[in-house]
């Protein structure tokens, strides 16, 4: 309408193109563009890509609740007849990573920023306003929740009912990452996921917004976010089990987050400090066990240069949807 709507004679063109304007954003019709939308260190409170419903955090509940029914009925009917029980796997892919948009919008309201593309001028347009610290706190909890193991790990309902591919199948659809050779990895899989999330929230743009924003309108920083993901992942007891294994490996992927955000050109001093910071409570915790897991900790922490960080297994494709490459 802005662009094609042909006005009557003698009409103030530029007064109805602004009434134009002021009524879409009435209306809620909001444009903020792709590449802020896309970005890892995206900020907008509404613009995210593939993500569902008005408020992120309570679509993210609700998203969770149809992955666990569709994970707790996960089994055979949900291929055709005939058909190599192993192309379970191609099924799983998007069931175990149903929410993954929809918790990438969430970990994105944490540092974030409301803002349009202000016009000199235009007073019906949002002048940039950190959000509230209530809707950034219930984002980081939301978000967090997505790393307990309960979430994280396959079922073994599902695990004792896909094969290895047979030999035509190599290789062929978008599959789970693998370090057990032909097996499905519970493992890689719970890898690859917790780290998708972690790469949010500890993208070093993100963290260096957190602490300005607390010095400026006192919402939470960068030192809150990180001690929630150490009480989550660290301070929470270890589960038994297939559990156990997961809650360890993300421990891991944490300590390689705060080793190399800490030693990142893109990180402002405070982030750093605040990395090399939790790095000690997490030695001094290791320091109190004997596991080789704790030496191994101890050991990356004291000698980062030595120990390289790990190459983390990554989701099976997604975004951008529909597209390919030549």
């Amino acid at each position: 309408t802005y662009g094609y709507q042909d006005f009557e004679k003698g009409a103030d063109e530029n007064a109805a193109l602004n009434k134009l304007l002021a009524e879409n954003s009435a209306r809620g019709l909001l444009y903020i563009s792709d590449a802020d939308a896309r970005a890892a260190d995206g900020m907008h409170p509404i613009s995210h890509l593939w993500d569902n419903g008005k408020d992120a955090v309570v679509e993210l509940q609700n998203t969770l609740k149809v992955r666990q029914k569709a994970l707790s009925q996960f089994g055979e009917k949900n291929i055709q007849d005939n058909v190599p029980m192993s192309r379970l796997e191609d099924v799983l892919v998007p069931v175990y990573n149903y929410h993954r948009y929809q918790l990438e919008a969430v970990c994105k309201l944490i540092g974030g920023m409301d803002y349009s593309y202000a016009v000199k001028g235009d007073k019906n347009q949002t002048q940039p306003k950190i959000l509230n610290n209530e809707a950034q706190k219930k984002a980081l909890d939301a978000a967090l929740a997505c790393l307990d193991p309960s979430v994280l790990t396959l079922p073994e309902s599902i695990l004792k009912v896909i094969p290895p591919r047979p030999p035509e199948y190599y290789g062929i659809g978008e599959l789970m990452p693998k370090r057990t050779g032909m097996s499905l990895d519970a493992l890689a899989a719970a890898e690859a996921l917790a780290n998708y999330e972690l790469a949010f929230l500890f993208n070093p743009q993100r963290a260096n917004r957190l602490v300005q924003f607390k010095a400026r309108e006192n919402t939470i920083g960068f030192d809150d976010v990180l001690d929630k993901i150490i009480d989550k992942t660290w301070k929470s007891p270890l589960p038994q089990g297939l559990n156990g294994e997961i809650q360890k490996q993300t421990q891991h992927i944490v300590v390689t987050w705060l080793l190399g955000l800490s030693q990142s050109d893109n990180a402002n001093y405070q982030v750093k400090s605040l990395c090399f910071s939790r790095l000690n409570v997490i030695k001094t915790m290791c320091e109190n066990n004997k596991d080789a897991d704790s030496k191994y900790t101890i050991e990356r922490i004291n000698n980062p240069k030595d120990i390289a960080l790990p190459q983390h297994k990554e989701l099976p494709p997604g975004a951008p949807i529909g597209c390919e490459e030549d």
